[in-house]
């Protein structure tokens, strides 16, 4: 990890959701970089989930604004609806951002496997 924040390409964020797919095992020398099979079904729901979520309030908000004669009191609270939808969406939507940027980095990894030699990282305490 320590690496890949020399390099530049990945964020601090980044790197922390890519260190929950980095598996360090006792019996292993070096640590694995693994996407479980419930880590890809868990991203999947949440990005139908968030498309739901998305399509919903665009629908209510629609509907809302639509409903009787359009003024702008009727758009805003169409437009408050969607935000609220939007912003329910982006919370769900967390998962699915996870595997992405996992993904990402993966395919970064296989294009530099240089990456992926942990002999030379360690870290020395100053005195």
């Amino acid at each position: 990890m320590l690496r890949l924040a020399v390099t530049g390409h990945w964020n601090r964020h980044q790197l922390l959701q890519i260190s929950k797919f980095v598996e360090a095992k006792p019996q292993a020398r070096e640590p694995i970089f693994r996407i479980t099979r419930w880590q890809i079904a868990g991203a999947r729901i949440s990005l139908l989930l968030t498309l739901l979520l998305m399509s919903m309030g665009f629908l209510m908000a629609l509907g809302v604004t639509l409903k009787g004669p359009v003024t702008l009191s009727g758009i805003a609270a169409g437009f408050s609806i969607e935000i609220a939808f939007i912003v329910a969406a982006a919370l769900v939507g967390t998962s699915y951002n996870t595997y992405k940027i996992a993904r990402n980095f993966e395919n970064h990894l296989k294009k530099h496997p240089e990456i992926a030699t942990w002999e030379d990282c360690n870290v020395s305490k100053k005195p």
